[in-house]
């Protein structure tokens, strides 16, 4: 025993005592010397004390410790402390301080990356319940400060658990009610509270919500405990465990046993949480052994001391092996970081960390808490638990302020209905909470492991062998099917890169001009790699905007690495072997801003990819200096999206590629930077007399040693045209650039001639009715290339197909891209109607769902919004008249009915009846969608001098008093979408601030006008961000449960100027579960995005798609600049 003692005891020497520190085994609070250590041992009274628990049934050593690598007991079988396994707080910051400097600054940009994708739905939420009133007014000891702060803290967890429905005082009684029981009605819940110490939490809870069975968990001895008071109450029934929670069996505690419970606990201190979440868990893996266990209903976990945690009891482990393992890194712990080889200079990082400002330090530290919170939370849905991490109290009253809420899915009626049904993926249980509506249940695949310790026992299930039944991660709850929709005007892109030589004067029709890229899909926002006409460029080719590179010799162009996940990337330019691109993968903190953010990496390394943009920071555009030394980049800053797009506010950034975080602000308000030499940038920005124009900065070869950024720019091109997207050459006279004069319809390429300041004309004469976007030089000054319109080409794809397929960042939820817009399916899904365009020669289309054929129903007229009739197959109700008008404006809802023998033939064009159902005296009726059983419509009309919604009768319409207002007030209602079991509309108003008619929000209402309701998207309510949310086309799924709609919340994803086409470039589609949880982005491009619908009827093959030049229509290239750039200037 002395022998395993020395092996373990501390080495910390001890100058005054001439020897090694020598702990007691038992608790570190003391030393000893080692020759009394066995006399110490015989009569230390915590001797008796942890042999006396040794022999309790709940006593289970480490049960709860995670990781199995506890230490070995000695002999006399009294447990060891375990703690020379601790990775202390030096060790850690020795750790770090051992890191290379490339490799400390990757760990800053790992985190802030994985802070980015998963930390960004924690909410304030400062709670305090009317049930704690007593406390709150009268129980407080005002003179005590550290106690109303408690109180305040105590308070808030007690209210977000009766706002999250675990706890509910009925009709104002002090009486406590768990939401979510067993079948016997008659069970009263209990409340476990871990790391108790003196009970004050358990100690409000009984007072204000009658708490009947009280268990404290506790390891250590407190005096002036709350133990005497609650024991005072006939009522309830105290037991203290103490024990330490890492030993603790809650299903050995005999007087648990059948019992749902409520876990809580304030401030478990670091892997304190960790612990108490196996603990409650626990009975997952123990139910085949124990016959009746106690089960978890609910928690609450106020976490603290985050730096305490240890990888050893951390409750994700590094091999998990499930949806959490790409996001939670094993080399960001300090524990794995410490075991790694680091030849890095510690000196340099020990430096860089110290000289970190105090809040760039305290940044990182509260995104790694948050990490560390959000991996616990993670851990939990996983367990089948609806999970909450919010922030329940303000950081003035304590930082410490997470607070983890978890909660089962049982019916506050304690009933639980369920039901085996045959799914695609084999059987499952479905479980419904309230009522056994067919129409509202959900399904939750549970393992009878997971069943037995939600029921407590299996008599439920009697009939069935659960131990069949195949256990389903929760990501089985996302989203499903396919969404439809459209993206302004990209269907006619029809876009290749193609290039000149600038040298030859002057560019006539007859110059040559050589295409390289092959014709497929669309290709811009090139550069060249080197003198060969070698580029690398974006494509679509793959369903969202990815890197490729073609050069002479290759049959077809090769991906270069890229972000996998990442449905946008733009601007690639490759440089001494690096290649840098903007993508927009990482989600930012907070709404309204964009995803935009520039990245790097080794084209001939291991593929890593590496943030060069600070978290938070928003770029656009990146340029690379001649000699590569240097970056400029357009700059959003960190300043969430103030709604401009006509032009940016950003600035010109210049930072050294070598150290990304050393950023200079060299120039403001700029846009599209491009280098001449080391020491001049050009870039694009409208000047005071409304022209967009050329300006220059020129500075010191070396930028990081010139002290008077930023500097007032040059405007090198005069007014009169609108010149954009510069690309200078290298040999400092000339820059290109994309040109837009007065009656003139079609942006061309010029070339500046800075000395002589004359344009010279490029593709005007090649293309004279094509537009052609961004301009890039070759080094060598002898290859200008740009992209445009591909034209008419046997060796190209010549038709835009009726249907085409986009990526989607959800697995099971398919994603394509129409050729036009209103998309409604027929019943049966085997059918889609759509409005090809939006003006008079739109009308109405129907499009076979695998897009192998189309015709037409009306042509010549306008017509938009179209809704398929859920009972009549060949019933289409759409709005004829001008879209987008004045309340007086005339447009009608109108009722479509077509024979379906003519599908079968050779008609193009379809006869048709039209019956209008809506008076014309009535002005603007707009916007229809049918109810699930055919008889109603509800529509937008203006006919009250406001727009709000009407419910019509789908057959007569409003002639035989068919018409009922439904919606009343002096704001906009509009877009209405009726939900397929009929029960409610969800719809987008301004009725929050109707003086505001730029922003929307999504509502929805019962179609009796009751149960209005707002559903908040961009964040939680009376927050700041609801208020500016700009939210259309709202639609329900399939099922019901999800909304899927075009909203502003991600900003503007890459230069607006440099794109055509866009009335509004903020548009992305995103998906929303009806209790405003669940937000999604479905789409991340340049493009305005909207008009979505969900596909409705059978399954829809996505890989029997007619695609190319199969189908579709013809390409002809015929598509807007964006229309607020004018040339009506003076």
């Amino acid at each position: 025993m002395k022998t395993k003692m020395m092996e373990n005891r501390c080495k910390f020497w001890v100058p005054k005592k001439s020897r090694f520190c020598a702990n007691s085994p038992l608790q570190n609070s003391f030393s000893v010397l080692q020759e009394n250590l066995g006399s110490h041992l015989r009569r230390c009274p915590l001797v008796k004390q942890v042999q006396s628990l040794s022999t309790q049934p709940f006593y289970e050593k480490g049960v709860n410790a995670g990781k199995e690598d506890e230490q070995e007991e000695p002999e006399t079988g009294i447990p060891t402390s375990g703690c020379f396994d601790i990775v202390t707080s030096e060790m850690k910051r020795n750790a770090v301080y051992s890191l290379n400097i490339s490799d400390f600054f990757e760990m800053i940009r790992k985190i802030e990356s994985v802070h980015a994708q998963i930390c960004n739905d924690i909410k304030d939420s400062y709670k305090i319940p009317e049930a704690c009133g007593v406390w709150i007014k009268g129980e407080v000891d005002r003179n005590v400060p550290f106690q109303e702060k408690h109180v305040a803290q105590q308070a808030s967890m007690l209210g977000n658990l009766e706002e999250f429905g675990v706890l509910e005082r009925i009709d104002g009684k002090e009486k406590c009610e768990l939401v979510e029981r067993a079948e016997n009605s008659n069970v009263v819940p209990a409340v476990v509270e871990f790391g108790a110490g003196r009970g004050y939490l358990t100690q409000m809870l009984a007072d204000c919500y009658g708490i009947r069975r009280v268990f404290l968990v506790e390891r250590k001895a407190y005096k002036l405990k709350a133990d005497r008071s609650l024991r005072q109450k006939e009522s309830l029934i105290l037991e203290r465990l103490r024990i330490d929670i890492e030993d603790l069996n809650l299903n050995a505690v005999e007087s648990l046993q059948g019992l749902p419970y409520i876990a809580i606990g304030k401030h478990l201190c670091g892997p304190a949480t960790d612990l108490t979440l196996r603990c409650c868990l626990a009975n997952e893996r123990n139910a085949e052994q124990c016959g009746v266990n106690c089960y978890l209903r609910g928690l609450a976990i106020a976490t603290c001391c985050h730096h305490l945690c240890q990888w050893k009891h951390y409750i994700i482990d590094a091999d998990h092996g499930s949806d959490l393992s790409d996001v939670i890194d094993f080399k960001l712990h300090p524990e794995s970081i410490e075991r790694e080889e680091c030849n890095g200079d510690a000196n340099g990082v020990e430096a860089i960390a110290k000289n970190m400002k105090a809040f760039e330090r305290a940044k990182l530290g509260f995104m790694c808490k948050q990490i560390i919170d959000m991996g616990r939370l993670m851990w939990l849905k996983e367990h089948g638990l609806q999970t909450q991490l919010v922030k329940y109290v303000p950081s003035s009253i304590s930082p410490e302020n997470h607070l983890l809420i978890a909660r089962h899915l049982f019916s506050s009626s304690g009933k639980v209905v369920s039901w085996l049904l045959k799914t695609s993926g084999g059987l499952g249980v479905y479980i419904s909470v309230g009522n056994p509506d067919v129409n509202n249940r959900r399904p939750v695949y549970l393992s009878s492991h997971r069943l037995t310790s939600l029921l407590g026992s299996r008599r439920l299930f009697k009939a069935v062998n659960l131990d069949t039944l195949t256990p389903t991660m929760p990501s089985s709850m996302d989203p499903k099917g396919i969404v439809v929709f459209t993206s302004v005007g990209r269907s006619q892109y029809g876009f290749d890169i193609f290039t000149v030589n600038p040298n030859q004067t002057p560019i006539t029709g007859s110059t040559s001009e050589h295409r390289l890229t092959d014709g497929i899909s669309i290709n811009y926002n090139a550069q060249f790699v080197n003198e060969d006409q070698s580029i690398v460029f974006i494509s679509e080719r793959s369903g969202c905007p990815r890197i490729y590179l073609t050069r002479r010799g290759l049959s077809k162009p090769e991906q270069l690495p890229s972000v996998p996940h990442s449905l946008f990337h733009d601007r690639p330019i490759i440089k001494s072997h690096h290649l840098y691109f903007i993508s927009a993968h990482e989600q930012p903190e907070k709404p309204f801003q964009s995803w935009s953010a520039l990245y790097s990496t080794e084209l001939h390394g291991k593929g890593k990819i590496i943030r060069l943009s600070p978290y938070g920071v928003v770029d656009y555009s990146p340029a690379i200096s001649k000699s590569g030394t240097f970056v400029a980049i357009a700059s959003y800053g960190s300043r969430p999206w103030e709604g401009d797009f006509h032009e940016l506010k950003t600035d010109i950034v210049v930072f050294p590629t070598s150290d990304p975080n050393n950023r200079l602000v060299v120039c403001e308000r700029g846009g599209w930077p491009t280098w001449s030499g080391d020491s001049t940038i050009f870039f694009h920005r409208q000047a005071d007399d409304g022209w967009w124009s050329i300006f220059r900065v020129q500075f010191p070869e070396n930028p990081l040693e010139f002290s008077e950024f930023p500097v007032l720019p040059l405007r090198i091109t005069p007014p009169g045209l609108h010149c954009f997207t510069p690309a200078a050459f290298n040999d400092g006279k000339r820059i290109a650039v994309a040109t837009r004069r007065r009656g003139k319809c079609y942006r061309h390429i010029e070339i500046f001639d800075l000395e002589r300041k004359v344009f010279h004309p490029v593709t005007e004469s090649l293309n004279p009715a094509f537009h052609h976007y961004n301009p890039f030089v070759s080094s060598d000054s002898e290859s200008l290339g740009y992209h445009r319109f591909r034209g008419k080409s046997i060796e190209s794809e010549s038709r835009v197909p009726h249907l085409e397929p986009v990526a989607s960042p959800i697995k099971d939820l398919g994603m394509l891209r129409i050729n036009g817009s209103f998309p409604s399916f027929s019943p049966d899904g085997s059918l889609l109607a759509l409005n090809p365009a939006l003006d008079e020669n739109g009308g109405i289309k129907v499009v076979k769902s695998d897009g192998s054929k189309r015709w037409t129903l009306i042509k010549g007229r306008v017509a938009f919004c179209n809704s398929w009739s859920p009972t009549e197959k060949y019933v289409i109700y759409s709005s004829l008249g001008p879209i987008f008008e004045s309340t007086k404006t005339t447009v009608q809802i109108a009722r479509v009915t077509f024979e379906p023998s003519y599908l079968n033939s050779d008609l193009q064009e379809i006869p048709c009846d039209v019956k209008i159902l809506t008076r014309e005296d009535t002005g603007n009726n707009a916007f229809p969608s049918c109810s699930p059983d055919g008889k109603s419509l509800v529509f937008r009309s203006g006919r009250s001098g406001h727009k709000n919604l009407y419910i019509l009768d789908a057959v007569n319409g409003e002639f035989n008093d068919g018409l009922r207002k439904l919606t009343d007030g002096p704001w906009i209602d509009t877009m209405p979408s009726w939900s397929p079991n009929g029960d409610l509309i969800a719809f987008s108003s301004n009725m929050h601030n109707p003086n505001n008619v730029d922003a929307f929000s999504i509502y929805v209402i019962k179609p009796d006008g009751s149960d209005l309701r707002r559903i908040y998207a961009a964040g939680p309510k009376g927050s700041s961000d609801v208020d500016i949310e700009r939210i259309n086309h709202v639609c329900f799924s399939p099922n019901g449960e999800w909304l899927v709609f075009a909203a502003n919340i991600g900003g503007v994803t890459a230069e607006p100027v440099s794109f055509p086409n866009q009335f509004q470039p903020y548009g992305d589609l995103y998906v929303l579960r009806l209790d405003g949880s669940g937000l999604r982005r479905l789409t991340c491009d340049g493009y305005e995005n909207g008009t979505p619908t969900w596909h409705f009827g059978g399954e829809l093959d996505m890989r029997r798609l007619c695609l190319g030049n199969d189908a579709g229509v013809e390409l002809t290239g015929e598509f807007d600049e964006p229309l607020w750039i004018t040339c009506d200037l003076n």
